[in-house]
């Protein structure tokens, strides 16, 4: 439900970013710079003398996961395997500013999803499991921020403070190769692993959507969780 509502969000966003009349600054493509290892792009169009639409694509390029993201109780502190994600935003935006959009001060409305995926290994009871993970996160927020353009061309954006309500998901499987794996003991290590989460771990008591079969066991919890949105962008306007 909530990936289909995304999607029409994003079919209505490219309507009116294709559809919309072409006046002489009217686009701007921007690069994020606030994480170095993600590619943050976007593309903002004026609809009118006040009001843009912007859409924003963020990927992970596949790699390691970093050591200190790796909860204490797996044992393989490298996680080693591949670790990427994405995030996508459209967002409707309100410019103050006397002079035509996209400058000046202004308020938006965004919509958000991200999915981020980690496949590695993991030991308990002395064997190895094929583990993959994944993180989705579903939201919505109101955005503070102030844009310039700077001789007619170039353009930076500071999303100064934005708040929003998400929608988490957390989803662990282990995978062993044996039939005879002891998953009592690695249903017990997924337990741990997300009671750990900060903020929100202590509430999950009981998992409600772990399962279990001849060599896996698989767990997935949802909550709700507030977040703030800031940081910068460099750009281009034509």
């Amino acid at each position: 439900m909530l990936k289909s509502n995304l999607i029409k969000a994003f079919t209505f966003s490219l309507i009116l970013l294709f559809f919309s009349p072409l006046k002489s600054q009217q686009n701007t493509i921007k690069l994020g710079l606030v994480d170095l290892f993600k590619i943050n792009m976007s593309y903002e169009r004026v609809v009118n003398s006040n009001q843009s639409l912007q859409l924003n694509y963020a990927f992970y390029r596949p790699r390691n996961l970093p050591g200190f993201l790796v909860p204490d109780e797996i044992n393989d502190k490298n996680l080693k395997g591949n670790f990427f994600g994405y995030s996508i935003i459209p967002e409707y935006r309100f410019y103050f500013s006397k002079d035509e959009s996209p400058r000046g001060f202004y308020v938006s409305a965004y919509l958000k999803y991200s999915n981020y995926t980690v496949n590695g290994s993991d030991i308990v009871s002395g064997e190895i499991y094929k583990v993959k993970g994944s993180f989705s996160s579903f939201g919505v927020g109101a955005q503070l921020g102030v844009q310039w353009i700077i001789s007619d061309a170039f353009t930076i954006d500071w999303y100064l403070f934005g708040v929003e309500m998400d929608r988490d998901a957390l989803s662990i499987k282990y995978t062993s190769e044996s039939a005879d794996s002891d998953l009592i003991e690695v249903k017990n290590t997924i337990e741990t692993i997300y009671n750990s989460i900060p903020f929100v771990g202590s509430t999950l008591k009981k998992l409600t959507g772990i399962s279990t079969g001849n060599n896996y066991v698989k767990a997935k919890v949802p909550w709700f969780m507030p977040d703030i949105r800031a940081g910068f962008s460099i750009g281009y306007a034509f």
